[in-house]
This record gives C-alpha cells, structure tokens and sequence, in this order.
C-alpha cells in the first residue's frame, strides 16, 4: 500500500510538471509586462538625426546610424539628451559611406563597427576618438585582405559582418551551402557554418536559399557565443564559437523562414512567405554579458488583406528577453510600436525608435 502511494505521488508529480506544447515563441513566457515610454526630447542644433534607425550605447553615450543624413552617424548625450557631434559623409571617396546594412560594439567594446556592403569594407570607429574631441577617422578591417574581398560582388554579398576577434569574422551568407561563413583575414580562409533546418525542396541555389535566412547576429565575448535571429520568421539561435565552426547550444525552431521557388525571366527568384510562416518574426537584436534582447511581431491568426501594410512594417511591440543558454526570462508589451531597440546595461534602459507619426529615439527603464 506504501510502495502504491508513493508511485501515485509520482504520477501525478511527473503530471504537472509536464511542460505544455510550445507552438510559438510567446509560449515560453508565462506572463507579459507592459513598458512605458519615455521621450528623450533630443535637441539635434546639427539638423543631422531626421531619421534615426540601428543604435549603439557607450556609458552615457548613444550612437544613432541615419541612412536619410547627409552624415550617417550622430553622438547623443545621454545626460543633455543634445546631439555633439555627426559623422560618416555619403560617398566613395577615401573614409566615405555607400550604405550600413549592420553596425554594432566591436568585440573588445572599444568602439563600433560599421558594414558597407556596397565598398565591402567593414569601418570601425573606436569610443575614444567619439566621446573626445577629436576627428573621427574610420579603421577598415578588411584593408589589404586580398583574399577576403576577391570574389565577385554577386558571389559574396554579406547583409552583415560579426567581427568574433582580431582576425576573424562572422557573415551572413552564403559558402559552400551553409548559412554563414568564417572569414580568417590572416589566413584569408572562408568556411562555411551552420546547417539549414530541414526544408521541403533543398535545391535552391545558396545565393538564393540565404535571402530567406536574412537576420541579424551579435557576439558575446565574455561568454563565447553568438545569437542569430532570422527576419522572415521566429526562428533565433545561439552558438558556441570557435574559430573553424559553430556549435548550436539553442535553437527555437517553432516556425522556420518558408520560401518557394519561383519561375521567370533568365533565372529563377525566390519568395519568402511573409505571412504564413507562423506566428511572427523577429525585427532586432541587441544583447549584453548576461541577455539577449528581441524586438518581435506578433501575427494575427487571421489576417485580412487591409492589414497586409501592417505586416509588410518593420514595426513591432513585443520584446523578449532570454539569457545566454536560451532560458526566456521576461516578454515586455511596450506601450508604442517601434524598430529598432538598443540595450544600455550600465543604465539598465532599452532605448528604441519609435515609429509613429515620425520616427525618434524614446527610451523604456527595465526591472531586470
């Protein structure tokens, strides 16, 4: 009778410690936490932020990317809230900028870096020269690496490079079939990493296969690792990093980027399935020692061709928040939609573009 107590003790432990089954990436957190937000008020004399986009934060610093200025980057004082200084002219010439597709702290945390995928040439620009008053000069990483730049354009377009340490790199794209490439820029040898989830027809060509993986990846130097988000669906991922592979430590796969092929003209395209890939997408990324921070958007379960624009946006509400290891620690409801979001661990605030009726930087004070 003992011996059958115990045991019916045990069922219905083991019962209701049973985890439901997760069919979105919500489903991880039990609960949500409505964030308000705060109006920075930026006084920009410069007239140089009309439209802010990727940020980056250094203490009491904010660096806001404009692709809409004719100086693509602009310091904010976190203090005076007034913007010092802009950088980064338009152009081709020597230390000029086509376009930023990613910018982001570098490995160390000693400044920025900034991708142009047009010049292929990843600029750096370190947080000693910006916070000072001196002339703000960029550093090109890929600067006499023949081997790294010396496909075809078409062959080696990057949405984004991650810079892992000194010498090696992390990019977006697409090498012998795989999702990602490590570039060694002393060795100049590329490898491609990370496999793709099973898909219905594997015989897109890479190029092609990539533009559906399309997302955004941040690298933890303390802890060794890299998380990737994907933009077509809510697939997100972390890695251990060494310098010939990735290793997968997470991986939430409850809906994966979908594409079909499509025929026409000389060569084939390929169309990503923006709205019947599940539950949402992930729109941002950013991360600190301990968290990853995604800017996500929730579909509708049904949804109606008059709200086709809304999904077509880059705008979203929903911020989730995990550690390193991908244990979900807390999903925040954020008052207003936004862009883009940036993480400031020494203020404990997630800054963010709003999006509505014009874009600007407003911040959100965290409990985490």
């Amino acid at each position: 009778m003992k011996n059958f107590i115990f045991l019916l003790i045990f069922l219905l432990s083991f019962i209701s410690c049973k985890k439901e089954n997760i069919q979105a990436i919500t489903d991880l957190f039990n609960r949500s936490e409505v964030l308000v937000h705060k109006n920075l008020n930026i006084r920009d004399d410069l007239d140089m932020l009309l439209s802010p986009g990727r940020m980056s934060t250094y203490g009491n610093l904010l660096i806001a990317h404009d692709s809409r200025s004719s100086l693509m980057f602009s310091l904010i004082d976190l203090e005076t809230n007034i913007i010092s200084k802009s950088w980064g002219k338009k152009g081709q010439g020597p230390g000029e900028i086509v376009a930023i597709l990613d910018f982001y702290k570098n490995y160390s945390h000693t400044g920025i870096n900034a991708w142009d995928p047009m010049l292929q040439k990843l600029n750096f620009y370190s947080f000693d020269d910006i916070s000072k008053n001196n002339i703000i000069a960029p550093v090109d990483l890929f600067k006499d690496t023949k081997g790294v730049t010396g496909q075809s354009f078409r062959e080696q377009f990057y949405p984004g490079i991650l810079q892992i340490n000194e010498s090696v790199f992390l990019a977006l794209g697409n090498i012998e079939g795989k999702r990602f490439t490590l570039i060694d820029i002393n060795s100049s040898n590329k490898t491609g990493v990370g496999e793709f989830p099973q898909q219905d027809d594997n015989d897109i060509i890479p190029i092609l296969k990539n533009q559906a993986y399309n997302g955004c990846i941040r690298y933890n130097k303390r802890q060794n690792k890299v998380a990737y988000i994907s933009y077509n669906s809510e697939m997100f991922e972390i890695f251990d990093v060494n310098d010939s592979n990735l290793n997968l430590k997470y991986g939430n796969y409850t809906t994966i980027p979908k594409f079909t092929f499509q025929s026409g003209g000389q060569s084939p395209g390929i169309s990503i399935e923006k709205f019947s890939n599940g539950n949402g997408c992930n729109v941002a990324l950013s991360v600190s020692d301990d968290k990853i921070f995604i800017l996500y958007q929730q579909f509708e379960k049904e949804i109606d061709d008059s709200d086709i624009g809304k999904y077509t946006s880059r705008a979203a509400n929903k911020v989730l928040v995990f550690t390193w290891d991908g244990k979900p620690i807390k999903m925040y409801e954020l008052d207003c939609m936004v862009e883009e979001i940036e993480y400031n661990e020494n203020r404990n605030q997630l800054f963010a573009v709003k999006s509505e009726p014009e874009p600007e930087i407003v911040c959100f004070d965290l409990d985490i």
